[in-house]
């Protein structure tokens, strides 16, 4: 709870600001995550590539 109620708030005299540590650790998560999505829909696509089978209407 401490990152997302407290880490944001460094300076109290221009409001909440987001430190550059946090800034940093939120786009390195982004990344991951873009990653491993990225890594399970091409594993999807191989795995239904491999049994498609063309049909007529």
């Amino acid at each position: 709870m401490y990152v997302f109620l407290a880490q944001p708030v460094i300076n109290i005299t221009r409001g909440a600001e987001l430190s550059g540590v946090l800034r940093l650790a939120f786009l390195a998560l982004t990344a991951a995550l873009s990653l491993t999505a990225a890594l399970a829909a091409h594993a999807a696509a191989l795995r239904e590539a491999r049994v498609w089978r063309p049909r007529a209407d």
